[in-house]
């Protein structure tokens, strides 16, 4: 449930995604898994009220059959977030949901989200614990590798990331990150180029195939950088076309 969710935000249909809930059993949110479902809507919001209301309701109602679910507690604190409440008052929400569930992912990284800036090695530490619950989303802890790298805190990052992609092989984004890392750092060795090919293979962009060719290019491997650059034309191409095509629908519809 909460890929479908997920998949609606992503293609830009908040309202279908939330009409759709709506009309839900409060039950299913009951359910394992929705919670998650729960706080993907509350992601989709775009911060808007009226939405979030809606979302609050249908999850006093799924709290009302699973009083003790540490998830859906943790759904108020990624409501708090998208209400933009002060620091305080989202950590109290996470902490309230790790009393009933202290190995709840949703809300240890929402813990973590909020300490990035203040104490980078706490965030990294329930991060990893976050990491090893079954039920955890871990495109959720890639996020949190992103935010600690953006914040600057590289090792605690890469230490995510690496941990990330020993779970997940195919996440994209920690090996761009990780390939990233190695290159500039004049380490061009096969596990770089893993590192590289699984980004431009998982996390297809613009950015991810320049990796890669540079990654090549170092190791003095032109022929397959050329054929990346080529490659990258295309890529180009078939995105410029397809944002036209979608521009076109938009205007026509």
């Amino acid at each position: 449930l909460a890929s479908v969710f997920r998949a609606l935000r992503f293609r830009g249909e908040s309202a279908e995604a939330i009409s759709l809930a709506s009309r839900m059993d409060p039950g299913v949110f009951a359910e394992p898994g929705g919670d998650r479902a729960l706080a993907e809507l509350a992601r989709a919001s775009g911060g808007r009220a009226d939405i979030l209301d809606r979302v609050s309701s249908m999850l006093d109602a799924a709290v009302k059959l699973a009083p003790g679910s540490g998830g859906l507690q943790a759904v108020r604190g990624v409501l708090a977030e998208e209400r933009g409440e002060s620091r305080d008052v989202i950590a109290a929400a996470y902490d309230a949901a790790l009393e009933l569930d202290p190995d709840e992912p949703l809300a240890l990284l929402g813990r973590a989200r909020g300490l990035v800036d203040a104490d980078a090695k706490e965030s990294l530490a329930l991060g990893k614990r976050a990491l090893e619950a079954d039920s955890v989303d871990t495109q959720r802890v890639t996020d949190l590798a992103v935010e600690l790298m953006n914040s600057g805190a590289q090792t605690e990052a890469l230490e995510l990331f690496r941990l990330v992609l020993k779970q997940t092989p195919y996440d994209g984004r920690a090996a761009q990150a990780l390939a990233t890392a190695r290159l500039a750092s004049g380490d061009h060795s096969d596990r770089t180029l893993d590192f590289a090919r699984r980004a431009a293979r998982f996390a297809t962009s613009e950015r991810s195939l320049i990796l890669l060719r540079d990654t090549y290019e170092a190791r003095g491997e032109q022929a397959r950088a050329d054929e990346i650059i080529e490659a990258l034309g295309k890529w180009k191409q078939g995105a410029d076309e397809e944002a036209e095509a979608t521009s076109s629908g938009s205007a026509a519809g």
